[in-house]
């Protein structure tokens, strides 16, 4: 694969498209195994990982004293094949055999088994991004001369991997997807190695065959007996069905102990669990039997005609208020996930829970779509809306769109679903927030009374309480039933003696507070806490989980931000096939800012397009394919235009993508997805290929200025920037929103087009 001044020859072409091809499948695959194999808070740890990989490869590559012409491709090749093969079986035997799966709330914080899941995940799968990272530096330096040509074809590449991997988690597994791909890889290999004769290509087909059913058989014997708190000793939990699709991975497990049987759907980890009972026609109201939380709305005697049940599941809770009703009332479920509903149809052993049949019934409809999606597109209004148990989600979830729902916005469309004396029920769900977002629909409406309109039972204070909202004020006769019934939890009610403090002080409060209002634009309940960080703690402050969460995601953050550093220091000590001091500073800054941009639209579009897998992909084949664009089109760009003034222009367009963004999510949220992808499209591809307009920049300066020796490490900082950039922005999304992290970027943008006129003056 010779230079680029004899143009770019086609099986160039065609191996760098099948590797950006695989390198994006395998991203996504990870952001999705990510949150199973650790937790939703590291669903784009995947970022970071291939990031880090790519800059290994191509600072291997700067730092050897071998030729660039002398690196053998097809060996390269090999050697990325022989390492995914490897990635892959190791990381399902590892966490088949030898790691017990747990939610990350139930876990004990100062054990072993979090870092080293963390290491060893990612450990693994940085080796095929390594070798992916060299073969790209290679490349790409001998093509030189088609850079813009060659970077498009990546981009292109890579954008059809974004296309169709979420098309293959909707119809297909895990294990056919990682088969698909790795055949992909597989051909290339053979293509560009010269070794595509049809005894070795039957070789390589068997062997992904094997490594096929290996995985299959290995993803299935996971231990997730500890993902069920409160086992009785000598239980026993076996999983009878299980499926990936674009949202997680769904388990059937079967749990027997102390001589009973119950089942459990849970979903990755078991942070979010489904409960599941069995229909049985009743005519007879069963809520007087056992009072329970749920059954307020009844015991007070408040209207129950027409029900909301979010985050329904397979419907435990449409089944108890149809008992509670006898029938009478009209029920609405939504679940965002089909499999779970798929599950309880299908799966042979639940089949006597007849669900099917409850599923059936004229009056009970169970929705599969995403919640905001719902509430924008639904216009009943209902007496009563349940929302079912926040399921660990309010932590820190950066890959979940569950967090939408907890927002002042989304508080605000409960509002408008509710029936003039209806009820809004919070199941086990940090409280705060939600308070705070209903003071200020009343303060809005112009009330004074919100003290009298709320409710909160709890075991333990903003994190599992059961808060009911009432837009009309509870009547002495309501409280008084309440309290005989559960009495021993009530931490605020209106008129009560027995309110603890920090609820009474809270509620009794007539303003709200904006530092605890989580919105769209930063729809996080628990932030990062920097005030107490410390980075040796005490060991009984590792042990308290919030506390740990900050201090995991401040350590880390610290290391990725500071490794990068010292390795450009580190090489610009040795003073050998460096770029300029101003072209590293010009690469080290888009490649920070560039991700800042990307994390934060990806997760901003969440929201609008209602699946994390879905918005990271769309977003990221937007991404790929208009930064393509912007590298093809850049020497025409470059003849006509100073390109100094780039910043300024990317600036310009990403700050009316910014403000173009939040009206078009409010104004179009309940759009279909067929004319919502669209749209993303529009407003996205401009900022996109303003973005990719930058590193041709880089690479056509250093060649016009007889620098080419510097070309290969521009690949390297350029990506290892890009880890610090992703990392920041995963982390500090938390705490800023989306708006700011952009406006950060804004001001990145800014001081590199001042260092680039800067210098522009200093070389005239």
């Amino acid at each position: 694969m010779t230079t680029g001044n004899k143009g770019l020859l086609p099986e160039t072409s065609y191996t760098v498209f099948i590797l950006s091809f695989y390198t994006i499948i395998l991203e996504l695959m990870l952001s999705r195994m990510s949150a199973f194999y650790l937790n939703y808070s590291n669903a784009f740890l995947a970022i970071p990982i291939t990031l880090f990989g790519l800059a290994a490869g191509s600072l291997h590559v700067h730092a050897s004293r071998k030729h660039i012409e002398d690196y053998d491709i097809g060996r390269q090749l090999k050697g990325l094949l022989f390492v995914s093969f490897l990635s892959f079986v190791l990381v399902f035997f590892l966490f088949s055999r030898f790691i017990s799966f747990l939610p990350i709330t139930h876990q004990n914080i100062i054990d072993w088994i979090d870092p080293v899941k963390t290491a060893i995940f990612s450990g693994l799968f940085i080796f095929p991004f390594y070798f992916i990272g060299k073969v790209f530096t290679v490349l790409f330096t001998r093509n030189r001369d088609v850079i813009g040509r060659l970077y498009g074809v990546d981009l292109t590449g890579a954008a059809l991997g974004c296309f169709i991997t979420p098309i293959f988690f909707h119809f297909l597994d895990l294990p056919h997807l990682i088969s698909f791909s790795l055949i992909t890889i597989t051909l290339v290999t053979l293509y560009a190695g010269k070794g595509c004769s049809p005894r070795s290509v039957a070789a390589v087909l068997v062997l992904n065959v094997i490594v096929l059913g290996t995985i299959v058989y290995l993803e299935g014997n996971y231990d997730l007996g500890k993902t069920i708190s409160r086992l009785a000793e000598g239980a026993r939990v076996r999983e009878k069905a299980h499926k990936w699709n674009e949202f997680s991975r769904v388990s059937l497990l079967h749990i027997q102990e102390r001589g009973r049987s119950y089942y459990r759907i849970i979903h990755d980890n078991a942070e979010s669990n489904v409960g599941i009972i069995p229909y049985r026609m009743s005519k007879k109201r069963s809520h007087e039997k056992r009072p329970d939380w749920m059954s307020i709305p009844f015991l007070i005697d408040r209207t129950t005609d027409d029900i909301l049940v979010m985050f329904a599941g397979c419907g435990k809770q449409m089944v108890q208020y149809n008992d509670y009703s006898a029938g009478e009332a009209n029920i609405t479920g939504v679940e965002i996930n089909p499999l779970v509903k798929t599950f309880a149809v299908d799966v042979p052993e639940l089949r006597g829970f007849r669900m099917e049949t409850f599923y059936g019934l004229p009056n009970i409809k169970l929705v599969i779509q995403e919640g905001r999606y719902f509430l924008d597109n639904d216009r009943q209004k209902y007496n009563v809306i349940y929302v079912g148990s926040d399921a660990a989600t309010s932590m820190f979830k950066t890959g979940h769109s569950r967090k939408y729902l907890d927002t002042y916005e989304a508080m605000s469309a409960y509002m408008d679903h509710l029936e003039e004396g209806g009820l809004i029920i919070f199941q086990a769900q940090p409280s705060i927030h939600k308070l705070e977002a209903f003071k200020k629909l009343f303060v809005e409406d112009g009330r004074t009374d919100f003290h009298e309109c709320v409710i909160v039972l709890s075991t333990e204070w903003d994190r599992a309480d059961f808060l009911i909202v009432s837009p009309a004020p509870f009547t002495p006769a309501e409280r008084e039933t309440i309290i005989s019934q559960f009495g021993r939890h009530i931490y605020y009610m209106p008129g009560y003696d027995g309110n603890k403090d920090a609820a009474e002080t809270l509620i009794l409060e007539q303003s709200f507070d904006p530092k605890n209002l989580v919105t769209d634009d930063r729809p996080y309940i628990r932030t990062i806490d920097f005030d107490n960080y410390e980075i040796f703690p005490a060991v009984n402050q590792l042990g308290n989980n919030r506390y740990y969460r900050s201090w995991i995601k401040i350590t880390t953050l610290a290391f990725v931000l500071m490794v990068p550093i010292l390795i450009i220091f580190a090489l610009h000590l040795t003073k050998t096939r460096m770029p300029p001091v101003y072209m590293t500073i010009y690469l080290i800054i888009t490649g920070f800012c560039y991700m800042l941009i990307e994390i934060t639209f990806i997760a901003r579009m969440e929201l609008f397009l209602g699946s994390p897998l879905l918005s990271m992909s769309l977003l990221l084949c937007v991404f790929l394919l208009s930064n393509g664009m912007g590298s093809r089109y850049f020497d025409s760009l470059n003849r006509r235009l100073n390109t100094d003034f780039l910043p300024l222009i990317a600036t310009a367009v990403i700050l009316i993508t910014l403000h173009a963004m939040g009206p078009v999510i409010r104004g179009l949220i309940g759009w279909p997805l067929v004319v919502k992808i669209p749209i993303t499209i529009i407003i996205i591809a401009p900022s996109a290929f303003c973005l990719g307009l930058f590193y041709p920049y880089v690479v056509t300066w250093l060649n016009a200025r007889n620098k080419v020796q510097a070309i290969p490490i521009t690949y390297g900082l350029s990506t290892l920037s890009s880890v610090a950039g992703a990392t920041y922005a995963m982390t500090m999304i938390i705490n800023f929103g989306y708006t700011m992290i952009i406006y950060q970027a804004v001001i990145g943008y800014i001081v590199l087009f001042i260092l680039t006129r800067s210098m522009g003056r200093v070389a005239k």
